[in-house]
């Protein structure tokens, strides 16, 4: 990866149920975590980590692809963090998350979004320098 300056990772949800192919595999989803926060401990760029990662803040994902990021809902975000609806809107399980040399300056989860079972999230970023 080290020749590259942008690296986009985009997973598949059904890629999370491992070799069984259904649900969500919890060693799969681990796995995929591990293997993200390494490639972010070694870009040399800032980086933005974001999406549904299928699990709560307390949870093992959280903690390890959170490690040395700035999370932009403890940073900027109010009330209640719910992303999730069928929950009751009680379960957060979709993250944006940045590196150093990034400075975030909102955050917003748009309730008023119906095209999802998960609210959109809204974030404005500048790159430092």
């Amino acid at each position: 990866m080290g020749a590259y300056r942008r690296v986009l990772l985009k997973l598949s949800g059904e890629s999370l149920g491992g070799p069984a192919g259904k649900g969500i595999d919890e060693n799969w989803l681990a796995a995929y975590a591990e293997e993200v926060a390494e490639a972010v401990a070694q870009r040399p760029h800032p980086v933005v980590v974001c999406g549904d990662f299928n699990d709560t803040p307390m949870s093992y994902v959280y903690s390890t692809l959170s490690d040395g990021l700035n999370d932009a809902f403890i940073e900027h975000g109010t009330g209640y963090r719910s992303t999730f609806r069928p929950m009751r809107s009680l379960l957060c399980i979709d993250y944006i998350l940045y590196s150093n040399g990034i400075k975030a300056y909102s955050y917003e989860a748009d309730k008023s979004a119906t095209l999802s079972d998960h609210l959109p999230l809204r974030v404005q970023f500048k790159i430092l320098k």
